[in-house]
């Protein structure tokens, strides 16, 4: 068999991101010949935490944890915490997948989390102090595994791409603003680099925005495409990953329970583990456009809801430049927000409570209605004017009186004349 040369390439450090203390300038330079097929004993198989403490330890950082890396790799030839440059090059040739997976990591960045528990004692777990969740969008998109599903050419799209950048930035989005916690991995996989170009300018993007997009990528369940994205997570500091759509990523049959759970637990446990937000775009089926209920809206099995931490519902009248955006998850409350299409930025902009914009929105018809009905009329006109069901009519007038900005009358039969305030009638 011939040998193939992995390099651990020196890497340049900017000290101003890493820090003086971190004490890393670049990569120590090593040549390893692995033969092909080769797998060592322990190669690949040590928790990430250690793998990346030995990635620190060969760039020369002085506050590498040595223990772990000789709980890891009790024969590695770390000796008294100085690089030993020809015994390293000798026992990294016989590890080569463990090569491999210290040249993704980027030496300066922090730590990944702790492995996660899996086994707790009543006692252990009432006791346990847990950090806040981590959001994307603060109080919108938290980490874990989020879809974001709609009718076809609502404007899924542009929204993630408008969470994208103020997550890469630190903009402001949907009326929050958003931290920048780290960069972000976009998958367009239904558009050419041309039209997110063109989508880019329109939302007059920043050239500075740390957005990685692919347009191609592996079948995330049968062609490595998941491994690859755990590789290109792990060798970045993401904090948000955008898969656009979830069809285009993976082949599987979305009716399917158990196909559907795999799938999406897959995503949805690394993205936890990353401590990450997974935006995933996804359809609603067809009868979505006059339907409530955003779980029963997503297209295929509704196991697709029950893996997913949220789940976003975007609903909009085709024509219309407004919308509701309905929201749902395991550690937020559920929300429906006015969203309007605003032409000038090319995104979303949140206009409040939907309830409460609805019944902004009926006040200022019935008064209009008041106006043009001379400024004096019953609850029945109004909701013959405003072809409104008379209920809500009521309910709108109630609300306009106990405001000031109309007056009710004396009961003249079986109905009642609301008069706009300031109306002269005659």
């Amino acid at each position: 068999m011939g040998e193939r040369q992995t390099a651990l390439r020196p890497v340049e450090v900017d000290r101003a991101q890493a820090g003086d203390a971190a004490g890393v300038s670049s990569y120590t330079y090593f040549t390893i010949s692995a033969p092909r097929g080769q797998v060592g004993a322990n190669g690949g198989m040590a928790c990430s935490s250690a793998t990346h403490c030995l990635a620190r330890f060969l760039a020369g950082a002085p506050d590498a944890d040595i223990e772990a890396i000789r709980a890891s790799w009790p024969d590695c030839p770390i000796g008294d915490g100085k690089p030993d440059r020809a015994a390293l090059q000798d026992w990294l040739h016989r590890l080569p997948d463990l090569a491999r997976a210290v040249l993704a990591i980027d030496p300066s960045s922090p730590p990944p989390a702790a492995d996660r528990r899996t086994s707790w004692s009543a006692g252990e777990l009432l006791v346990a102090e847990f950090p806040e969740p981590r959001w994307v969008v603060p109080g919108l998109l938290p980490e874990g595994l989020t879809l974001l599903a709609g009718r076809p050419k609502l404007g899924k799209s542009w929204l993630a791409l408008q969470l994208g950048c103020a997550a890469a930035t630190g903009g402001h989005a949907l009326g929050q603003d958003v931290p920048h916690q780290g960069d972000v991995l976009y998958l367009a996989l239904e558009d050419a680099p041309r039209r997110i170009q063109s989508r880019m300018r329109d939302q007059s993007w920043p050239a500075t925005a740390q957005v990685r997009f692919e347009f191609e990528w592996p079948d995330l369940a049968r062609d490595g495409g998941l491994a690859l994205l755990q590789d290109a997570i792990e060798a970045g500091r993401h904090s948000l990953v955008v898969i656009d759509t979830l069809s285009r990523a993976v082949v599987f049959d979305q009716n399917n329970v158990g196909e559907s759970t795999f799938v999406l637990s897959s995503l949805q446990r690394l993205a936890l583990d990353h401590g990450l937000g997974l935006l995933v775009v996804d359809h609603h089926r067809k009868p979505a456009a006059n339907a409530a209920d955003l779980i029963d809206d997503l297209l295929g099995s509704t196991a697709k809801a029950a893996v997913a931490d949220c789940v976003w519902g975007l609903y909009r009248q085709r024509g219309q430049h407004g919308a509701v955006l309905k929201v749902t998850g395991r550690d937020l409350d559920d929300q429906e927000i006015a969203v309007e299409w605003d032409r000038d930025t090319c995104s979303w902009q949140s206009l409040g409570d939907a309830a409460d914009v609805a019944r902004a929105e009926g006040h200022r018809r019935v008064l209009e209605a008041l106006e043009a009905l001379g400024g004096e009329a019953t609850t029945t006109q109004i909701a013959r004017e405003l072809d409104q069901n008379r209920g809500n009519v009521s309910r709108l007038l109630a609300d306009l009186v106990q405001s000031g900005k109309a007056i009710r009358g004396q009961r003249q039969g079986r109905e009642v004349p609301y008069t706009l305030k300031g109306a002269t009638t005659e």
